[in-house]
């Protein structure tokens, strides 16, 4: 990613979390490694990073403004625990009943939901 992208990484981080430098340098550094149209889990930064959920969505939400990810809805059966067919870039799209294409349970769309987020701009 190119220099302004990570200088706005670094204020992302600084305005959402209180963390030491060295933390800061970390989770830049695995940020850095994204390529446009990887998908980058808010579950992932929390797991790896300890930090709570809510803050890296707002994190995540920053980085959105900033337009160097995008956010989607994915769908994931809670009785097979797979993605179900594609992604949904509006909460108003996701149909109401969705039929796993693995088991062929019949779910909530919006109660399985999740937000996802795809890197669209990087310095590659």
């Amino acid at each position: 990613m190119s220099l302004n992208i990570s200088m706005k990484i670094e204020e992302a981080l600084s305005k959402n979390f209180l963390l030491d430098d060295i933390k800061k340098q970390e989770i830049l550094k695995f940020l850095l490694k994204y390529k446009v149209g990887h998908f980058l889990y808010a579950s992932v930064l929390t797991r790896k990073f300890k930090l709570p959920p809510r803050e890296v969505y707002l994190f995540l939400k920053e980085l959105e403004k900033n337009e160097i990810v995008k956010s989607y809805y994915q769908i994931y059966c809670k009785t097979c625990d797979k993605k179900v067919h594609g992604l949904y870039e509006t909460i108003n799209e996701i149909p109401e009943i969705i039929e796993c294409n693995e088991c062929g349970e019949e779910i909530s769309g919006i109660e399985n939901s999740y937000v996802i987020y795809k890197v669209v701009k990087t310095d590659g």
